[in-house]
């Protein structure tokens, strides 16, 4: 038996090809856990290269384990009079972290408006073509309530928006629904619309209407993805406060293990909470 991370015999008996099972020399063994065959060498390379990748990964993953609890430890210290109220009020307290966009912002230069309206005509011929699914809630059952989305995401800044860049994820079937929302409005009047909200300025890099103060586009004329989207740090806070009993939330945006932003939330308990 071999171990194809370093290429060695595990078990009594002649050293052989980790993937042809062919008797190699004990010398060949010591340089490769597999014989000259050309497929099996290549074989012996990608062997090797994931070992790397799993070495590196699992490296990663406990990177970012200690930068959680790194963060996590300076949250309930910041915490810990709040929690210590809740506590003895019998509300319980919940403490997430969040991402933290930490991009600057820059004045929008206006040929990025002018490229954006630009990939707007180009789709909207297509998004004519686009059937329009029936009108959907705001929100769907099993999502977190708009109250804490509202919460994490201002206190993250909209990390996951920084790849909005000129075209603000909006595609066929968002532009179709827009579209059907008001069929009266001719698509200048539309491009009118997307104008008059992009903002002065905008983070640096990001997505062309992702100001400041939060996306400078109303609900109702995003893309979809930007009206469905949940990172994975706001699933795995909706997940814990449907599991416990908290209506108080301590909520933290760290960049990088460091903790750059907190802020306090009130809700519901999850026992009793509806989505609307």
């Amino acid at each position: 038996m071999f171990d194809p991370a370093v290429g060695r015999s595990l078990g009594p008996g002649p050293a052989r090809c980790i993937h042809c099972d062919a008797p190699i020399s004990e010398l060949r063994r010591r340089l490769s856990p597999v014989c000259e065959a050309p497929d099996c060498r290549t074989h012996g390379v990608l062997g090797r290269l994931h070992a790397v990748n799993r070495r590196e990964a699992k490296h990663r993953a406990e990177q970012l384990a200690a930068e959680r609890d790194r963060v996590l430890a300076g949250l309930r210290d910041a915490f810990r009079d709040r929690a210590a109220e809740a506590e003895r009020a019998g509300t319980g307290f919940l403490i997430g972290v969040l991402p933290a966009n930490e991009l600057g912002v820059e004045a929008v230069a206006p040929d990025r408006i002018e490229l954006f309206l630009e990939r707007l005509r180009g789709i909207v011929v297509a998004a004519r073509s686009v059937p329009v699914a029936a009108a959907s809630p705001a929100t769907e059952p099993g999502e977190p309530p708009l109250a804490l989305q509202r919460a994490a995401c201002g206190l993250c800044r909209g990390r996951c928006c920084r790849s909005g860049g000129n075209h603000a994820y909006l595609d066929e079937a968002s532009l179709a629904r827009i579209l059907a929302a008001e069929p009266s409005r001719t698509e200048e009047e539309l491009f009118a619309q997307y104008r008059s909200f992009a903002p002065s300025h905008a983070y640096v890099g990001a997505c062309l209407f992702q100001a400041e103060d939060g996306c400078a586009l109303p609900r109702e004329l995003r893309s979809d993805t930007c009206n469905r989207h949940l990172c994975g740090e706001l699933r795995t806070l909706h997940a814990e406060w449907l599991a416990s009993d908290a209506r108080e939330l301590g909520l933290g945006a760290a960049a990088d293990g460091v903790l750059v932003r907190t802020t306090t939330l009130s809700l519901p308990s999850a026992m009793g909470d509806t989505v609307t």
